[in-house]
């Protein structure tokens, strides 16, 4: 079951990242408000995808980083 999330971080801005670790190299570093979708979790973390690549997950991103979409 696909999930749809908004970024909202703390910083404003929401760290994808390649793995789940806050070690991880970061992928991408955008300012809130992307949705995103997540395809599984992986204890704190989201396994998503985003609009650019709807169908395939492509990063991780912490729980703490994202909120539900409405």
């Amino acid at each position: 079951l696909i999930k749809e999330y908004e970024e909202a971080s703390k910083d404003e801005y929401a760290k994808k990242r390649w793995e789940p670790s806050s070690n991880a190299e970061i992928k991408k570093k955008k300012k809130n408000g992307e949705e995103v979708y997540s395809y599984e979790e992986k204890g704190e973390w989201l396994h998503i995808t985003y609009s650019a690549s709807p169908h395939i997950p492509v990063a991780y991103i912490h729980k703490s980083q994202v909120k539900k979409a409405k």
